[in-house]
């Protein structure tokens, strides 16, 4: 169904603005920020980034700690949910004969060098009966810096070691009374009502994969009480079919976050008996 592609690494802040311990010229803070701004680097998911001035000259001024072991986190990028008893297809969108592909650049917190990964969605898939995480795992180095007494993180992408899924026995999201589902966390859409149908309804879904588009996830390592970011900005999106069964007896409510940050997501299904 979905199979990813290393496709090489992505200058970070390092690359585009090396420590000298001297504070740079007025000059140099306008050349660093332009070089900043044409990579594109997702300063605000990664860093919480501000002041450009300052934030540069920190950058000039900063100097390595040490460096610490490296170790393989994942990046949860799609959970397929399945109504329960019933099942779902993902695949690339019908109207196109070919497989189809998303393009995504990924950074970690503080934006140490990144990774260009390509993931190719089948146009042929085999149908899942319980819902899913599917994720891209990467190997990662964090370095420590300080500057002007304060150290920060800076967490390097080495490279992309292989997909993962994991499946869920009973989901967390799907299955629950609709009256469970809080209206504050969730949005719903227009409701399948097959409390007085005797046979099963099979439903076609579209889920746009759209560029500029960004997931987010965080981790934890063994070394650092804090938790660190992922961020993978889509860079080439395309529409993914969504193919669930439904069986019949149930009236079945798609639910949807309502600040979605994480992985994408098919509809997770409410029931009301």
């Amino acid at each position: 169904m979905f199979k990813g592609y290393d496709e090489g690494a992505l200058p970070g802040l390092s690359d585009l603005v090396p420590p000298t311990g001297r504070k740079p010229t007025p000059a140099k803070v306008e050349e660093c920020t332009q070089a900043i701004r044409q990579a594109d680097l997702p300063l605000e998911p990664t860093m919480g980034f501000g002041d450009w001035r300052g934030f540069i000259e920190r950058l000039f001024l900063r100097k390595l700690v040490r460096e610490l072991p490296e170790q393989i986190c994942s990046l949860p990028w799609l959970q397929c949910h399945v109504p329960p008893a019933g099942t779902t297809t993902v695949r690339s969108d019908g109207s196109v004969e070919s497989d189809g592909s998303i393009g995504l650049k990924i950074f970690g917190s503080g934006l140490g060098r990144g990774r260009k990964v390509n993931i190719r969605v089948s146009s042929k898939s085999e149908a899942r009966r319980q819902c899913a995480e599917y994720r891209l795992d990467l190997r990662i180095k964090p370095r420590i810096f300080s500057s002007r007494g304060t150290e920060s993180i800076e967490v390097e992408v080495l490279q992309f070691v292989g997909d993962a899924t994991t499946s869920y026995e009973r989901c967390p999201l799907c299955g629950r009374e609709r009256a469970d589902v809080d209206p504050m966390d969730y949005t719903f859409g227009p409701y399948i009502d097959l409390k007085q149908d005797k046979s099963a309804s099979t439903r076609t879904f579209k889920l746009a994969v759209e560029t500029s588009s960004s997931i987010d996830a965080g981790f934890q390592t063994a070394t650092i009480p804090v938790e660190l970011k992922l961020n993978a900005k889509v860079t080439e999106g395309m529409t993914l079919e969504i193919e669930t069964v439904f069986p019949p007896g149930f009236l079945y409510v798609p639910c949807y976050y309502a600040t979605p940050s994480g992985p994408l997501q098919t509809p997770m299904w409410a029931i009301e008996k």
